[in-house]
């Protein structure tokens, strides 16, 4: 699963925000970093004890 297709899933992100945040996590020397960078600029989208939350973190760390 890729960086774009975690950040498509989350509501509320606008198509600027996910620009924006796959920018930055391009500009990461290492995948560490760039997951990092994602989690940084979606937490605020994230909704605590949610499903789609729980999936989302699950995917993002498989990456």
């Amino acid at each position: 699963m890729s960086v774009e297709s975690v950040l498509a899933g989350i509501e509320g992100l606008t198509d600027d925000e996910r620009a924006a945040i796959l920018a930055e996590s391009a500009a990461a020397d290492n995948m560490q970093w760039q997951i990092l960078c994602v989690l940084k600029e979606i937490s605020g989208h994230l909704k605590v004890g949610s499903d789609t939350t729980t999936e989302d973190a699950l995917e993002l760390s498989k990456l």
